[in-house]
């Protein structure tokens, strides 16, 4: 005999739309691009943190990337963005 199916698998599961990095069409890892990810229904912002070897941080997708091919956005910033959508997830 079978009972009822477990509550977790009866749940829909809908996908998740992360911008890694921002936005398509735009710098990475920059203010335009994670503003235009904030313009769609994006349920996560993910960025890759990187630091320095004087310990400054800094945002690129490579670990390797040239000094002119970092971000100059401050996590303050990004993390103020983050606020206009309390739902957003930030992974860093």
């Amino acid at each position: 005999m079978h009972g009822p199916a477990p509550a977790n698998r009866t749940r829909k599961k809908t996908p998740s739309v992360t911008a890694h990095a921002g936005c398509l069409g735009t710098p990475p890892n920059s203010r335009a691009s994670f503003l235009a990810a904030l313009a769609h229904p994006v349920d996560c912002l993910e960025v890759d943190v990187r630091f320095t070897r004087d310990r400054k941080a800094y945002l690129a997708h490579d670990a390797l990337a040239p000094a002119g091919q970092r971000s100059a956005v401050k996590l303050q910033d990004l993390l103020a963005l983050a606020r206009r959508r309390p739902r957003l997830r930030l992974n860093l």
